[in-house]
């Protein structure tokens, strides 16, 4: 994120910079925390419905990483070193709805020592981010 921007301006922007894809809605789904010896860190989880007329060629390189189109099973699939190892733990509870919880790994270098969920209430989750509408990003 940008500074003085909401999470929620920061994944709208950074999908138009990755993908110039131009999005309206996006709902806030949870957050991730990561913790280490070195440290902690955080994620804040989205779902965004991909506008009807929009599309991507990929794969793109970017400079995090590469964007492609790739199907839940392939991401889910326990032997795929190609996705971060903590996507693998919360994705299929985002695709089931579940997006009252905050999810939080314990690492010891690049290893999953621990992983637990705790329950945002609804009232957190509306309070800081609500589902936004905008026509579009300047």
């Amino acid at each position: 994120m940008e500074e003085n921007e909401t999470p929620v301006e920061g994944v709208i922007r950074e999908i138009y910079e990755e993908t110039s894809i131009r999005i309206k809605d996006v709902t806030y789904a949870g957050n991730v925390v990561l913790k280490s010896e070195v440290g902690n860190s955080g994620i804040y989880i989205f779902i965004v419905e991909m506008p009807e007329h929009s599309s991507i060629q990929t794969p793109v390189n970017t400079e995090e990483g590469t964007l492609d189109w790739k199907s839940i099973q392939w991401i889910l699939d326990e032997d795929n070193m190609g996705i971060i190892s903590h996507l693998k733990c919360y994705l299929p509870l985002i695709l089931e709805g579940k997006y009252d919880l905050e999810h939080t790994f314990l690492y010891d270098v690049h290893n999953i020592l621990d992983y637990t969920t705790s329950k945002i209430t609804e009232n957190e989750v509306h309070k800081k981010y609500k589902k936004i509408s905008q026509t579009s990003i300047h």
